[in-house]
């Protein structure tokens, strides 16, 4: 068959240009073009882009006169839309120049639309343009990142390079001893479970019940007829109703079913007479808890939140009601359940309603307690409110019930914690001993820091420019050129024919839209992590994202030398193996190693998997034992070393706030849990791939073990007790880590020549983090509180340094008042819970600040009388550094009920 044209089969060429024309353009494109070359090149004619350009002008002619006549409608005139009009120029100025230019309208078509998605991304993102940033404040691109970097994250930087100066030459100088240590740790790795330590508030209620009954028992030992007195003052609500120390151990008992059982920690500490015990697991050890947190678990025991009654109303609804049945039901459900749990409460509700009307004095929002309400009477609605805020009051309730023990008991709650820590850490010492044979108690400090702050390489940042000095120095004008460019080239696509049709235009706006990457709202331009530039150069995105140079600092620093594979990817890929080797056992459910080893195929998709398992799980046990070792060690840092381990830690331990940041924003500290915890979802360490091992023989190990780790991988929560920072901070810290803390937070607040826009909320939020940790110690070492007494005192003036040096008070910004605000409220709040007595000159000069009236301090610290009278009285033992350590967010805690 022969068509009209002469063309052999197919369609005539007049009847494909035809039906090209009601398509869209889209399906031309990416269907008809790829039919053959003379469909090619049927749909690239002018008579098919034509009536695509013309449907196009009208289309746009259309959206301009409904747009025109709503601002009629509304009384706006007759303004053309900027966006469509926009568009419009663009393409209408090319039609009309088609005969000049000899443009086909397929080009004129598509370089429209390629220079109004640049428009587009100017106008939304560009250089200058303002959006929401943050709590709400606009900024731009060149604020949020050259304005910043000047201010902020640029003295952010030179600190770090300070702390690592020498990093690198000290870690090539412990090399060798280094490895030597790593091997030594791995064999014992492969023998020993390591020393773990759950969160308080994910160990079960029974364990917690049974850990605070033998604190209790331990500390009557240390006061005279304990047993016989009560542990709380005459004052306190709880006295009469929790009865005598020796009442409250036998309802203890009561409850546990059996007498209380002292742990290995407690039993070698009280019971000298007792024969010496089998040497046990150090693993056996229960790591010790905060006395506040001891005290606060036989208030958890009776709490319920929210989520505990919504999981027994899911258990029990009829499912066959429908929403409206079943959302009725829901709500008696829970106020029956939460109106039982109220009941249950016993003594604790009385503390409970002192604490609410302290707080409903200054929070309006909360529902009013009617006037001689009785206790058994409460209104659900302020019930549903204590289990909404369950986190609030907890952490009130416990500093109550530490405040209410008569002081003898305090004493000996606070020496039985010291005595167990104590024995924990001497307990570690001795297993670690044989570490230090033959070396001095500092370079082991240092070669075991070496290997827990060792983080797997990111392939990213530690790929970009080293961030030195010099390179530093030249920063802000490569911004500022690469902004100032971006602006030149999108604003001459409108002018200039020579922009507009260059396409080295397009690929140069993307380069420098990817060198801000995780600043922009344009990943659909983000592609693989690189950018091509138009001589086929690659450069790196986020290069100019000052948010993420302190994360980028750390991740060259830090990184291993060897690659370490990615805990997910890895973690799929074992999956898979394991399936597929569940998928050669017999009907029994028995697998034939002869036929698993027979398989080739298999085997060579498996042995890469199944090395990086071996490589990740001796790496992250290795670094989980070297964290152990390293808790009684902590004293033999010095003072460079301690510095590294603070910055490490807190330097980007909480992520930046912004909304924008979506890519790549995440915590240090956090990401893929470098710090938080060990990620290894119970993996065991795998033995060794050594060569004098038959190859069948170390496939079929590596089989077990990635079976083994399967079958047992979900048994245990996700909180398995691995948490890294509760280990390693939980318990009292010494004298060098408070100081590079306390130095950590001169160098990260106001400086006394700075102005109050020298910080953000960032990095005010990262230098408040070890206040918790610098209370503790002023309470627990009073005779050391001087260390931390002067970093507040030092750290206050500069914020009234930093005000007096600000120009214009009344034009500081909301976002700058809430920073401050936040920096004044932590640092008071300090003061208080240490019994700063030397500080209470400088507290009088904060409140000599004209600016201090429309700061948000809370009802707590809005006057200097009410902060310097709670500095005479006897101050609340703050010791919420367990728990920060388990909902880090201390933040949150503080300022809930301002």
């Amino acid at each position: 068959m022969t068509s009209d044209d002469g063309t052999s089969g197919g369609p005539p060429d007049v009847g494909i240009q035809l039906a090209l024309q009601y398509i869209h353009y889209k399906d031309t494109v990416k269907n008809a073009e790829l039919v053959c070359h003379r469909w090619r090149t049927l749909s690239r004619e002018d008579a098919v882009w034509e009536t695509y350009c013309d449907g196009y002008s009208a289309k746009s002619n259309r959206i301009l006169k409904r747009r025109n006549a709503l601002r009629r409608e509304r009384g706006e005139g007759e303004e053309e839309d900027e966006w469509e009009s926009e568009r419009h120029q663009v393409f209408a100025t090319q039609i009309l120049r088609r005969q000049q230019s000899g443009r086909t309208y397929r080009e004129i078509f598509a370089v429209s639309k390629k220079a109004y998605a640049e428009y587009v991304d100017h106008r939304c993102n560009g250089p200058d343009q303002l959006v929401p940033y943050m709590n709400g404040s606009k900024r731009s691109l060149r604020q949020r990142n050259v304005d910043d970097f000047v201010r902020v994250v640029g003295p952010s930087l030179e600190n770090l390079r300070g702390v690592f100066s020498d990093w690198d030459a000290k870690k090539d100088s412990l090399r060798p001893g280094v490895e030597k240590t790593k091997s030594s740790l791995l064999k014992y790795a492969q023998r020993n479970d390591p020393l773990r330590c759950p969160y308080p508030s994910k160990i079960e209620k029974e364990d917690l019940l049974q850990r605070a009954g033998e604190y209790i028992l331990v500390a009557s030992t240390k006061v005279p007829e304990a047993l016989n007195q009560k542990m709380f003052a005459p004052s306190s609500p709880l006295a009469a109703s929790l009865g005598s120390v020796g009442e409250l151990v036998s309802a203890i008992e009561k409850r546990l079913g059996d007498k209380i059982q002292l742990s290995k920690s407690f039993g070698f500490m009280c019971n000298s007479k007792r024969k010496k015990a089998r040497r046990s697991s150090l693993a056996d050890r229960d790591w010790p808890l905060s006395p506040v947190d001891v005290l606060s678990l036989l208030v958890r025991l009776y709490w319920v939140t929210n989520d505990d009654i919504q999981m027994e109303i899911i258990g029990s609804m009829d499912p066959c009601l429908d929403s409206d049945q079943r959302e009725e039901a829901e709500g008696l459900f829970f106020d029956k359940h939460a109106k039982l749990w109220w009941m249950g409460l016993g003594p604790m509700r009385i503390v409970l309603m002192n604490i609410y009307k302290d707080a409903a004095s200054n929070v309006s929002s909360m529902p009013e307690v009617p006037a001689d309400c009785d206790l058994d009477d409460l209104p659900n609605e302020i019930i549903r409110y204590f289990v909404k805020h369950h986190l609030y009051f907890i952490f009130q309730l416990k500093k109550k019930i530490w405040n209410d023990l008569r002081p003898e008991w305090t004493g000996a709650l606070q020496e039985t914690y010291q005595d167990k820590q104590c024995h924990i850490k001497s307990s570690i010492s001795r297993e670690f001993s044989w570490l230090s044979t033959d070396k001095h108690p500092e370079r082991v400090a240092q070669e075991l820091l070496g290997i827990f702050l060792e983080v797997p390489g990111d392939g990213y940042f530690s790929l970009m420019h080293p961030l030195t000095r010099t390179y530093c120095q030249e920063l802000p004008e490569k911004m500022t050129a690469a902004l100032d460019r971006w602006n030149y080239l999108a604003n001459s696509l409108r002018s200039n024919d020579e922009v507009l049709w260059d396409d080295n235009t397009y690929a140069e706006c993307e380069m420098i839209i990817q060198q801000f990457s995780s600043e922009s709202e344009l990943f659909r331009r983000f592609s693989g992590g690189w950018a091509r530039t138009a001589d086929n150069d690659y450069v790196a995105t986020d290069e100019f994202c000052a948010q993420l140079m302190v994360k980028r600092f750390l991740y060259q620093q830090l990184s291993s030398r060897t690659e370490i594979p990615a805990f997910h990817d890895m973690s799929k890929h074992v999956e898979r193996v394991v399936n597929d080797l569940e998928d050669k056992a017999n009907s029994h459910g028995v697998i034939i190693w002869q036929s698993v080893l027979s398989d080739e195929a298999f085997l060579a998709s498996a042995r890469p998997v199944l090395d990086d398992m071996r490589k990740y799980s001796q790496y992250i046990h290795t670094r989980e034992h070297a964290l152990v070792a390293l808790v009684p060690l902590l004293p033999c840092l010095n003072k460079k070393d301690a510095a590294v381990l603070v910055w490490s830690l807190f330097a980007y331990f909480n992520n930046n706030p912004s909304r924008i940041l979506r890519f790549r924003g995440r915590s240090f500290t956090n990401e893929t849990s470098h710090f938080k915890n060990f990620q290894s979802e119970n993996m065991p360490c795998c033995s060794d791939s050594s060569d004098t091992i038959e190859p069948e023989t170390r496939i079929i190990n590596s089989l077990t073990e990635a079976l083994a780790w399967k079958n047992q991988k979900y048994s245990v929560l996700w909180d398995d007790g691995s948490g890294a920072l509760i280990r390693l901070l939980g318990m009292s810290l010494p004298a060098n880590i408070i100081q590079a803390m306390c130095d950590f937070v001169l160098d990260n607040l106001y400086q006394a020549d700075s102005t109050v826009d020298a910080i953000d909320s960032h990095k005010a939020s990262n230098a408040l983090l070890v206040i918790p940790f610098m209370k503790r110690f002023a309470n627990e070492r009073p005779n050391d509180a001087d260390m931390v007494w002067n970093c507040l005192g030092l750290a206050i003036q500069n914020v009234i340094q930093a005000v007096d040096n600000s120009q214009n008070v009344a034009e500081i910004s909301e976002e700058d008042e809430s920073v401050l605000s936040d920096v004044l409220y932590s640092l008071l709040d300090a003061c208080i819970d240490t019994k700063a007595y030397e500080l209470m000159s400088i507290v009088e000069q904060v409140y000599e600040m004209p600016i201090v009236d429309s700061l948000s301090l809370g009802r707590r610290l809005a006057s200097e009388e009410a902060v310097l009278a709670e500095i005479q009285e006897r101050p609340a033992v703050n010791d919420d550094t367990t728990e920060f350590l388990s909902i880090f967010d201390e933040n949150l805690r503080n300022k809930l009920m301002t």
